[in-house]
């Protein structure tokens, strides 16, 4: 995980910072940021501007949201025995 990345996000953006603390997805982040910006993770901390990194951030976190939602399995409702 890029730390200059992470340590300007908890400045800038301290919901997403929290959100991707809670949620574990520091090294998801650093390579969806690098997919979106086509820069090393650190390079894009140093050379956006607030509002490029901003836009970045959320976009990379709106993306990492969207893949566990649909990795989530949802349920029929029914319960299954452990060990019937």
């Amino acid at each position: 995980m890029s730390d200059l990345f992470f340590d300007r996000m908890a400045r800038e953006l301290i919901a997403l910072f929290v959100e991707a603390r809670k949620g574990k997805v520091q090294h998801e982040l650093d390579e969806e940021v690098e997919r979106i910006t086509g820069k090393e993770c650190d390079d894009a901390a140093r050379t956006l501007s607030k509002a490029e990194f901003k836009r970045v951030a959320e976009e990379a976190m709106a993306n990492i949201r969207k893949r566990k939602s649909k990795s989530v399995v949802p349920t029929s409702g029914k319960e299954v025995p452990a060990y019937a």
